[in-house]
């Protein structure tokens, strides 16, 4: 049983249903699938993962090179938060799959993603531990180049969130149809799990869940 459940909470491949999906969330966000193929040799591939409220949207950029091309395989998945009745573990909402989209990126489109990177130093240690709230906007971004395995967490707001633009080519290929949800103007709120006392975090109570970018 103790394997049964272990298997169940690993990422390995998107899952079809809402039950998986939210089992096996905290490998899919640790990028476990990509960081453990990730070899010299290996194809150039990323993950970048917009979380707007998580409940509200989660949008899922996952990106291969073909080397022999020299193309990109983008496939965009849009998740929702809804209501699922008595089944649920303890959680509100879970994310139901809104929206499945495959594209080609050439070659340009592929530099202007490394552009992007680059600017934003995703390659570069992140300044310190990186705390994403369920609750919170933010790109986390995995990847594995040249054999080695990265990843970073942009916040909003923030500098470093702001210098993160993908908009220009993920968004430009994305053809889900759904509007990308946005921080309400002039959202500088923490976490709501942030704001509760530190007895309250440690207990574990809330509606918010957090993932580490460690250094």
């Amino acid at each position: 049983m103790a394997g049964a459940v272990l298997a169940a909470c690993t990422y390995s491949g998107a899952p079809g249903d809402p039950v998986s999906r939210r089992l096996s969330y905290f490998s899919f966000l640790a990028a476990d699938d990509i960081r453990s193929a990730c070899e010299q040799g290996g194809p150039e591939r990323y993950r970048f993962v917009y979380n707007a409220e998580y409940n509200r949207q989660v949008r899922i950029y996952e990106l291969v090179v073909d080397r022999a091309s020299g193309e990109g395989r983008q496939v965009t998945r849009v998740l929702g938060g809804r209501p699922v009745g008595v089944f649920q573990f303890g959680f509100d909402n879970w994310l139901l799959e809104q929206a499945s989209t495959r594209a080609v990126l050439g070659p340009a489109d592929l530099d202007r993603v490394r552009d992007a990177l680059a600017k934003a130093r995703f390659g570069e240690p992140p300044p310190g531990r990186i705390e994403l709230w369920s609750d919170d906007y933010y790109w986390l971004v995995s990847g594995c180049l040249g054999g080695r395995f990265h990843q970073n967490g942009y916040v909003h707001p923030s500098a470093r969130f702001a210098a993160l633009d993908l908009s220009r080519v993920l968004l430009a290929h994305d053809g889900s149809g759904i509007a990308v949800a946005v921080p309400p103007p002039g959202e500088a709120r923490p976490s709501s799990q942030r704001r509760r006392p530190r007895a309250a975090q440690e207990a574990g109570e809330g509606k918010a869940f957090v993932y580490f970018v460690e250094p």
